[in-house]
């Protein structure tokens, strides 16, 4: 997948136009460069021999954005909904690693995570680590669900645990989640993955060192 915007954020930034007769519709010089031609082949494919326009269906467009949510590790994003249906159980729960000095974080395409100290973690014990797609959280009730496991929330940190993760490769691409990051993410999960309810219950801690 190409690194542009984020994926919430090429959505956004492609206005849906109306009027004058027409039904929804993008114009295709409104979709960012990287994204444009992958666009087109799209289009193209769906109408063998059809006369370019300088104009798409919005439908097509919102179609074309969900197709690249999906991408994103489907069967691991399923797998994790299917556990939050079910709830945290505290027996699961009681043997999840801890996550200390958290912070929520957004890569460039968009995602949501964690970042923070794990205890518990094979492998990563004591690391600071940057765990996979964050798929909810609640910070009232100490966890958080990823793609690939339960959490245990510690004490929150502050946005210096991203110098602390200076060399991994992953951290020149992250930058601290706001609230709204997180409701506009969950939002996203919700609507393309047929998910229940993600939610937070509280404002990330995502302070200035």
């Amino acid at each position: 997948m190409k690194h542009a915007d984020g994926i919430a954020a090429l959505r956004a930034s492609v206005p849906i136009r109306a009027g004058h007769g027409k039904p929804a519709h993008i114009r295709l010089s409104d979709v960012p460069a990287p994204w444009r031609k992958d666009f087109q082949a799209a289009l193209d494919a769906a109408a063998p021999g059809a006369q370019a326009t300088a104009e798409a269906p919005a439908a097509e467009w919102q179609a074309f954005v969900v197709a690249l949510l999906r991408d994103l590790r489907p069967r691991r994003m399923a797998a994790a909904l299917r556990l939050l249906r079910r709830g945290p159980r505290p027996d699961i729960l009681a043997t999840a690693p801890v996550l200390d000095d958290w912070i929520a974080v957004r890569d460039r395409d968009g995602i949501c995570h964690l970042a923070g100290l794990a205890h518990g973690l094979p492998g990563l014990d004591s690391h600071h680590v940057v765990t996979s797609t964050l798929c909810a959280l609640s910070e009232a009730d100490g966890w958080a669900l990823t793609t690939h496991r339960w959490y245990r929330l510690g004490t929150p940190g502050t946005t210096a645990v991203l110098d602390r993760l200076q060399g991994a490769p992953e951290t020149p691409n992250l930058t601290p989640a706001t609230a709204r990051d997180l409701d506009i993410w969950f939002a996203d999960l919700t609507d393309w993955f047929g998910g229940p309810a993600l939610h937070t219950d509280r404002a990330p801690h995502t302070r200035a060192n």
